[in-house]
């Protein structure tokens, strides 16, 4: 959604309240401290002891019966994956490509698209999550901070947990759905923390940023610390993108993905000079790998000459069931090559 006036979501922010208005009368929800967080952490532990007896679903049994029932399998897990792979990529090419408009606007349906089906796999992977204990129990503690933080504009409580019979039902469902639609997104929180009412704020920050202590800050308040750090670094980062591409959240992910990558490169490139270093005498060094994660680490230590040499040393073994050392491909060609060299030097 679009912010229409940021000064007033800042002020939101700051007071951890969210006003709003039911039948012509003024209310407020009132984010939680951290001692209503903690009474609704035991609360949380007081259902969950109380369900764990009776017949219903742990987490731990999800996937259990997803595949019972023919909802999910692991295939859902790998296509979220490899989805989550391919949306990396569309970004980094929606970053590579940002100042092409055509092709820009392609690579942006495309990564919509992606999300969706993402989003849509998640779902029915998650199908059975409400009907586990973990999530009642959630559900309890939600609606507990929920009635425990909704004041008249008087600063009375509107709703008594104690006495939950007391509870008008319908009222308190529609006052949580409209806090609920009220509650900011990531991507609200990025604009926020990009627009110069927050920045004028924010790079005072030798003050207190918001009241009270830090264990205290409400959800909305720890999220725009943490995203305005965010940006601080990008802005300090030697390869700091254009303002267009910081303002962009496709194009910033792309580059944040392409920095992440170089890092991982670095890393990676280091671990092998070191291997290297502790066996400057061999041309080759086996490492055996004992899960895939493994195999595919130690394949990443290879540049492309050297998954070149392991791919035809494969396609041999594979055509011919079994091959002697000197019979492999790129064994012979360095078995010709020495010889070639030997002859050149008695000439």
């Amino acid at each position: 959604m679009k912010l229409k006036n940021i000064n007033s979501i800042i002020d939101r922010i700051v007071s951890r309240r969210i006003y709003f208005t039911y039948n012509d009368s003024v209310y407020y929800y009132l984010f939680p401290d951290s001692s209503l967080k903690l009474k609704s952490s035991l609360l949380y532990e007081e259902h969950f002891e109380k369900f764990k007896y009776d017949d219903v679903l742990l987490e731990e049994d999800i996937d259990h019966h997803l595949a019972e029932y023919e909802i999910a399998d692991q295939s859902l897990k790998k296509f979220i994956e490899q989805m989550g792979k391919k949306l990396d990529n569309l970004k980094v090419e929606y970053y590579e490509n940002f100042y092409k408009d055509s092709k820009k606007k392609q690579l942006k349906n495309k990564i919509e698209n992606t999300i969706s089906s993402i989003s849509k796999t998640e779902t029915q992977l998650h199908y059975l999550d409400r009907l586990t204990i973990e999530n009642i129990c959630a559900t309890i503690q939600n609606e507990y901070l929920f009635a425990n933080g909704i004041y008249t504009d008087g600063d009375d409580l509107v709703f008594n947990y104690d006495n939950i019979n007391s509870i008008d039902q319908k009222l308190f469902t529609i006052f949580s759905q409209i806090i609920s639609e009220k509650f900011l997104n990531i991507s609200d929180f990025k604009t926020i923390a990009r627009s110069n009412e927050w920045r004028i704020i924010w790079t005072v920050k030798n003050h207190p940023i918001f009241p009270g202590a830090v264990c205290d800050w409400s959800d909305e308040q720890k999220t725009l610390v943490t995203i305005s750090q965010s940006y601080d670094n990008i802005y300090q980062h030697p390869d700091c993108p254009e303002e267009e591409i910081i303002d962009d959240s496709y194009a910033l992910d792309g580059w944040s993905i392409v920095q992440n990558r170089k890092i991982k490169e670095e890393k990676k490139q280091k671990g092998v000079d070191s291997i290297l270093d502790r066996h400057k005498n061999a041309q080759e060094i086996f490492m055996v790998a004992e899960t895939d994660q493994d195999l595919q680490n130690i394949m990443g230590l290879n540049n492309n000459i050297g998954i070149n040499k392991i791919q035809t040393r494969v396609n041999a073994v594979n055509k011919s069931g079994s091959v002697r050392e000197a019979q492999l491909p790129d064994v012979r060609s360095e078995l010709i090559d020495q010889a070639s060299k030997m002859i050149k030097t008695r000439k």
